[in-house]
């Protein structure tokens, strides 16, 4: 199991590496992946002498049918380095999933695995407000005042260099968090977690990012429910997500950008509270109409929405990505394809709830609400190309 903690503890180490002065920080993180995957898979292979595939599970069987569809739609790339580029990134994320499998040996202590998890959202926090700690110590400003009259979210980038996904990749560590405190048995432990999970939770609405805020409702709503009827801790979680949430409304009330409840109150179902997303998402459907079978090759939209952009003005950039992965996946790798990588998420879940139902384990509940936070995020950005997130969906997928 050493293997395991140490294959885990350098995944989510990835995005601890620096830059080098590269424009996006995936380049990097991508190529950390696999080379980490590389020297894991010899390990088994050749070492170990020991590696299997868990054909048992749908899941699993829904993965294999989503790479197969993607390395035909490579026969029918409009851009072969696009897609040679983009599945590699999808196999990386099958292989990584596949060698947390074997490495697990023995029963698995989910405790000291969340615990693990946990432990990075440190680093997460401290590289969030890393530009007004040192900028505030250079200037012998007091942080707080330093912080509050110089709040710009867009300074909130952590260590994967936007916003909206460093919120995601918080968010999706918090219910590992949730499940430390829940079963932890010492008092300094618990108090530490807790203190935690508030830092963790003020920086998540600092964020501003108004997809992490919707994920955030569902599971501390789900996370309320469980704890009070379960666990009874549910008073003290309440306590700290409303504590992270008024601290963080003192600070962008202090601060010369929108408040938090502004934020929260742009939040509805129209195009334009959306990023122009439902547009996006109606470009790709109009894609598709003319190759739905197999689609126009994997991670060819970069290029597939430039015509349906030159004549949006100047004002908008054209989008690197259709902000819906299953939208983006139909016009890619067709409707077979798109629909094998949604099962993988549907099944998934319904493993999950069917054995939560049964068991009613804080386990199940945890992984759970991990994956429906990817899933909220999948339907809104482009947690396929980030491997920080492919990261979680490795990790969810093995559990």
């Amino acid at each position: 199991m050493k293997s395991f903690y140490l294959y885990l503890f350098l995944l989510l180490s990835i995005p601890l590496l620096p830059n080098s002065f590269s424009i996006d920080v995936i380049g990097v993180h991508w190529f950390a992946f696999s080379i980490i995957n590389f020297g894991f898979l010899s390990y088994l292979i050749f070492y170990k002498q020991n590696f299997s595939f868990p054909f048992k599970f749908s899941a699993f069987r829904f993965h294999i049918s989503f790479l197969f569809f993607c390395v035909v739609s490579l026969f029918f790339s409009k851009n072969l380095d696009l897609s040679i580029v983009d599945i590699s990134r999808i196999v990386n994320t099958f292989l990584s999933s596949i060698i947390l499998y074997n490495l697990c040996s023995s029963k698995l202590n989910f405790f000291k695995l969340s615990l693990l998890i946990s432990f990075f959202l440190i680093f997460d926090i401290f590289f969030s407000f890393k530009p007004y700690i040192f900028n505030g110590l250079s200037s012998n400003i007091n942080f707080f005042t330093f912080f509050t009259e110089n709040f710009d979210p867009g300074f909130l980038k952590g260590l994967v260099g936007n916003k909206n996904i460093a919120a995601t990749y918080v968010l999706a560590k918090i219910p590992f968090l949730f499940y430390s405190i829940s079963v932890s048995k010492s008092r300094f432990l618990s108090g530490s977690l807790n203190f935690l999970l508030f830092l963790s939770l003020t920086t998540l609405f600092l964020f501003k990012s108004r997809g992490a805020y919707v994920s955030l409702f569902f599971i501390s709503f789900l996370f309320i429910i469980h704890s009070f009827y379960y666990y009874r801790k549910g008073l003290y979680f309440s306590i700290i997500l409303v504590s992270s949430f008024l601290i963080s409304l003192l600070v962008t009330n202090s601060s010369k950008s929108s408040s938090v409840l502004d934020e929260v109150a742009t939040i509805s179902l129209t195009n334009e509270s959306s990023s122009s997303r439902f547009l996006l998402w109606q470009n790709t459907l109009e894609s598709s109409l003319s190759n739905y079978f197999i689609g126009n090759g994997i991670g060819t939209w970069k290029i597939e929405s430039l015509p349906y952009w030159n004549t949006n003005g100047t004002a908008y950039i054209v989008p690197y990505h259709a902000h819906n992965d299953f939208f983006e996946l139909l016009t890619e790798v067709g409707l077979l394809g798109s629909l094998s990588y949604l099962f993988i998420f549907l099944f998934s879940f319904l493993i999950i709830l069917k054995h939560y139902r049964l068991s009613k384990s804080l386990i199940d509940f945890t992984i759970g609400a991990v994956l429906l936070v990817y899933f909220f995020d999948a339907n809104l950005n482009f947690p396929l190309e980030r491997t920080v997130l492919q990261i979680v969906v490795a990790i969810v997928l093995f559990l």
